[in-house]
């Protein structure tokens, strides 16, 4: 038994050094997981394996231990029927995936795993039986893992062992379809695996409804409220249930079409988060379907302007476009800070020019009431809502073009309404280009 364990306990640095080597000599950007994982029970060698590895932030982002039930509980927020079940492993593997979009740099790339298991304890009941779940799941809905028996006459160390190569090797079904060096690894693993599990199910449900095109009609039909999209694989997919990291940038538009200044106010408004908040955040560009200026979008229109937004952004990592039927920021702020990952500070910060900023301000868009503006501002700034203004050229009664900051504006208003505005310096950003002007030359 002494050398079947120490051939065992080899095998987690295996399986996790050759993922981590392919992972970091890949070019092919598919190929990558930025991960959460939350084990309750055995498994603690996947963590161990891994952050042994040079280059384990290829896989992980963070790695928790629950082992009593608060901690599960207070990590989940939910208590399952059984802390060692299915239902235990979807619920790790959901939450994780929070955090995995939470903390990632790359989202489209986010995943959660979860690992519920009871193993071999001392002064156990006769015949009891030892069961591992593991399930992974991604932002587009994907869902791998396996259901699992491990052997009983097995020592509490190899079965810990054990445990923690399924979560190792739940992660190369995964990646393994986009790489044949994975495949081989996989199927070198699970010839290891079936050797120490009395049964091992693998368990793979994937998710067709992620297009542009279903979740659209969803915002059209009023069934979401809002959708998000990440670039992936050469194109732009639906997260499979909508997520925002806290301190998200969003910037609304009709981006007709998007150009370099929405591009620069989205990073200009990414410096003042970065140094507010000390965080890299999610920069999402807004297409409502619904204005309260213009007609209504056709869904055509939708998809040909994401799609110029995708060709325009795709080199960038960190973005994606949010898509809603809501065209008034109370809107805006209602539906958004619903979707935003819960933490002790939740913030979304919103990039607008000068020109919207005037607008959001504007009594028209209040029944022409001033209280009812200062409420529904209040509204969102209970919201954690806070506005980065970018200033604008735009055209005054004498035909004369005027730069404008919106800060004259602003300087009319109650001192906690102004705290909700950061106002950007002409050295921060000043683009004097329109979407209006670019249409005007194409014609």
């Amino acid at each position: 038994m002494k050398s079947e364990d120490n051939r065992s306990e080899a095998l987690s640095n295996i399986l996790a050094s050759r993922i981590i080597n392919v992972l970091s000599s890949s070019c092919t950007p598919s190929l990558g997981i930025q991960s959460t994982i939350a084990i309750a029970g055995g498994g603690s060698t996947s963590l161990s394996a891994i952050t042994s590895m040079y280059n384990s932030s290829k896989i992980l982002l963070e790695g928790n231990l629950l082992y009593s039930r608060r901690s599960f509980i207070d990590y989940t927020g939910e208590v399952p029927d059984s802390f060692s079940s299915i239902e235990a492993a979807n619920m790790l593997s959901n939450r994780s995936l929070e955090r995995s979009i939470e903390i990632s740099t790359e989202k489209m790339h986010s995943i959660g795993i979860g690992c519920a298991s009871n193993l071999r304890s001392d002064g156990e009941r006769e015949k009891r039986v030892h069961r591992c779940f593991v399930r992974l799941t991604d932002v587009w809905g994907n869902v791998v893992g396996y259901n699992s028996i491990l052997r009983a006459s097995d020592s509490r160390g190899l079965q810990e062992e054990m445990t923690g190569c399924l979560i190792l090797t739940t992660i190369l079904e995964y990646l393994a379809n986009e790489n044949m060096e994975l495949k081989d690894l996989l199927s070198f693993a699970k010839t290891e695996l079936n050797k120490r599990f009395v049964d091992l199910i693998k368990v793979m449900e994937s998710n067709t409804q992620c297009t542009i095109e279903n979740q659209l009609k969803n915002i059209f039909s009023r069934k979401s409220d809002v959708v998000v999209l990440l670039p992936h694989c050469g194109e732009m997919k639906a997260m499979a249930t909508t997520k925002l990291p806290n301190n998200s940038i969003i910037l609304p538009g009709s981006f007709n079409p998007i150009h370099i200044g929405h591009v620069e106010l989205a990073s200009a408004t990414s410096q003042v988060v970065e140094e507010k908040k000390n965080v890299k955040p999610l920069i999402l560009f807004e297409l409502s379907i619904m204005n309260v200026d213009k007609p209504a979008l056709e869904m055509e229109q939708v998809l040909n302007r994401c799609s110029v937004v995708y060709k325009t952004m795709n080199s960038n990592l960190n973005w994606g476009l949010v898509l809603t039927s809501s065209p008034l920021f109370l809107q805006k702020a209602n539906i958004l800070s619903k979707v935003i990952i819960p933490s002790l500070d939740n913030n979304l910060f919103f990039a607008i020019g000068a020109d919207t900023c005037i607008r959001i301000i504007n009594l028209k868009y209040y029944s022409n009431n001033y209280e009812n503006m200062l409420k529904d501002i209040r509204i969102m700034k209970s919201k954690g809502v806070h506005f980065v203004v970018g200033g604008r050229l735009e055209q005054n009664k004498q035909l004369e073009r005027v730069f404008i900051s919106g800060g004259d504006q602003l300087s009319t208003m109650p001192s906690d309404i102004q705290e909700m505005f950061t106002l950007l310096s002409q050295d921060d950003f000043r683009v004097d280009i329109s979407s209006t002007e670019i249409r005007n030359n194409l014609t």
